[in-house]
């Protein structure tokens, strides 16, 4: 049993642990009670991973400036964050995203396609529960990075590139002050719900969109220096519109979902340590 302090330090749900004294294997999760790791939390981890792992070989826009799709998956990302929490959230993703690579290796950013989701079902997760200036933090983090990457230092992108990310940011402040879409979200009506999810879910999918600029920057090396002459402007007029999208479909989804889960009591009055709670 953990005590008060150690459930706080320790930001796991789940913790493998294998017994290999034992005539079999055993597989366990060893913080699954210390942190009320339920069996529907389980169910619905390993339910969002094989939709995630679905969603991410079907393509959703062009890449432009470079290789392949983003994929449907960026739809549910902020959705899975905000039912099963940052850290179990990005845990599923991450599993998804390992089965589709393995599957289907198409994806550009390689071995590192998952952290674009990771970050934006965390950064949801996050949000969704109160706690935005981790969220802040954390896009500013990557804002901060760009625009130190000495790449970026060429016109039109620098430093202009980030302008909506720098909004994504003031929204998870001024959203703090509503105390009108201040989670829990399944409370809410319909409205108000959708208004509070996407100020949630647009701060995390300008959060995964920065996330995987910077990583397809850092396999590119100095040849992002030319895309940026050359594409800088249209990829600058697009992906506003692409992330408008992605949001407003991440808020259908989960305001759908939020009242389906809410409905059968998945979602209130999570006990406080919760998967899908804290």
């Amino acid at each position: 049993m953990l005590s008060p302090i150690a459930k706080h330090v320790v930001p796991l749900y789940l913790v493998p642990s294998v017994n290999l004294n034992s005539d079999s294997l055993q597989v366990g999760f060893m913080a699954k009670n210390a942190l009320n790791l339920t069996a529907t939390d389980v169910s619905l981890s390993a339910s969002f991973a094989g939709i995630y792992a679905i969603l991410s070989v079907l393509p959703a826009f062009k890449i432009l400036g470079g290789e392949g799709f983003i994929n449907t998956s960026a739809f549910i990302e902020p959705v899975i964050g905000l039912v099963l929490g940052p850290y179990v959230g990005s845990l599923s993703v991450l599993i998804g995203r390992t089965i589709a690579n393995t599957l289907v290796p198409s994806s550009p950013l390689g071995p590192f396609s998952p952290v674009p989701g990771i970050l934006a079902a965390f950064s949801s997760g996050m949000t969704s529960r109160g706690r935005w200036r981790i969220s802040a933090l954390l896009l500013s983090g990557l804002i901060i990075i760009f625009l130190a990457y000495p790449p970026n230092h060429i016109a039109p992108v620098f430093p202009y590139y980030v302008w909506l990310h720098a909004i994504a940011v003031t929204v998870l402040v001024l959203s703090s002050r509503l105390r009108s879409v201040k989670p829990p979200f399944s409370n809410l009506r319909a409205g108000t719900l959708l208004v509070g999810l996407g100020l949630s879910f647009f701060p995390s999918t300008m959060t995964g969109q920065l996330a995987g600029t910077l990583v397809w920057e850092f396999l590119l090396g100095e040849g992002i220096t030319g895309i940026w002459r050359t594409l800088g402007t249209t990829i600058m007029a697009v992906f506003p519109v692409e992330r408008t999208l992605i949001t407003i479909i991440a808020c259908l989804l989960g305001g759908t979902l939020v009242k389906a889960l809410g409905g059968l009591s998945i979602l209130k009055n999570r006990p406080k340590g919760a998967a899908a709670g804290m």
